[in-house]
């Protein structure tokens, strides 16, 4: 971040980087906790490099992928095993 600069809805910073992932320091949640405006701190394909150079970073930073995580072809099964 540099000085003057103003925090950006987080929509707008995924529209710039498509199908990479973004670390975002929040500066402010939407009634239901869900981050919605902020600074991008770093962006990368790699998850593992995002992750790297946020490590020790002070303040509510939050990391996600802008694409899909899913590949179109597959699908997601849930299963919940309950204990009675």
């Amino acid at each position: 971040m540099t000085e003057g600069q103003k925090p950006e809805r987080i929509e707008e910073i995924e529209k710039r980087y498509p199908n990479e992932w973004l670390a975002v320091l929040v500066t402010k949640v939407d009634r239901n906790d869900v981050p919605i405006e902020g600074f991008l701190l770093v962006h990368s394909p790699e998850h593992d490099e995002v992750w790297e150079k946020i490590r020790g970073h002070q303040g509510e930073v939050s990391v996600f992928f802008t694409g899909d995580l899913v590949p179109p072809n597959m699908g997601v099964v849930l299963i919940s095993y309950i204990s009675v």
